[in-house]
């Protein structure tokens, strides 16, 4: 089509028809009209062009899961290889040095030791009765005495009654009771050390 033609409204609408035809078929278009002097007479110019496409982008390696790197061991034996791995010599506390300072050690839910100061005689005016759906038989103690006669005590509970354990609520109790001797043997090898050094 010559753009310089004046052109009439029918042509426009089938300009217009013919680039909603296209529109699905992702071209760009731009139409300019322009005012001549003359009353019937236009511009018009029709610009189609591909869009064109991005560049295909390079395959990405595909990411390594951080899954398979196995995390260091935070527990207190691993960190003690760690410690040793490392060749640490000075005085320290170890897991072993707790465990032997252990002299016994007892487990009960809070729901047993309510019953049991119940049968102790416990007014129930003091401690009312432990239902079979209470939550105290979902809370775990575990009692540490150590050498010395001091005791520590650890705990665990579960949220859910359909996740309680006995294994594994003594398991956990046990592992938090221990971790309140740790800084006590900790506070007590320093001051052995400190007293050392202030002898010599």
């Amino acid at each position: 089509m010559n753009l310089q033609d004046a052109i009439t409204a029918r042509e426009l609408e089938i300009l217009r028809l013919t680039v909603q035809r296209l529109r699905p078929v992702k071209l760009g278009a731009a139409i300019v009209v322009t005012h001549r002097p003359k009353p019937r007479t236009a511009l018009v110019g029709f610009l189609a062009f591909d869009i064109p496409q991005p560049a295909a982008q390079p395959a990405q390696p595909e990411r390594q899961s951080m899954n398979h790197i196995a995390s260091p061991d935070s527990t207190d034996r691993g960190i003690e290889a760690a410690i040793v791995a490392a060749g640490k010599t000075a005085p320290r506390v170890t897991p072993a040095d707790i465990e032997a300072n252990i002299e016994s050690w007892w487990y009960f839910t809070a729901a047993e030791g309510a019953e049991g100061a119940a049968q102790a005689g416990t007014p129930h005016s003091e401690q009312p009765p432990v239902g079979a759906a209470s939550p105290l038989r979902l809370l775990t103690f575990c009692v540490l005495v150590l050498k010395n006669g001091f005791t520590v005590t650890g705990e665990s509970a579960c949220a859910s009654p359909e996740n309680y354990d006995r294994d594994i609520g003594r398991r956990i109790a046990r592992e938090n009771a221990i971790n309140k001797v740790w800084p006590l043997m900790g506070y007590a090898l320093r001051e052995k050390l400190h007293a050392a050094r202030v002898e010599v």
